[in-house]
């Protein structure tokens, strides 16, 4: 159980650190 929550967290963060760069660049006006 705390290997699955652990492995749930690691997804998570691992999205945020992708979803946040893939996010703010177009609103800051880069299209690279």
């Amino acid at each position: 159980e705390a290997i699955v929550l652990g492995f749930q967290h690691y997804i998570l963060a691992l999205g945020t650190a992708v979803m946040i760069p893939s996010f703010l660049v177009p609103l800051m006006g880069g299209t690279d």
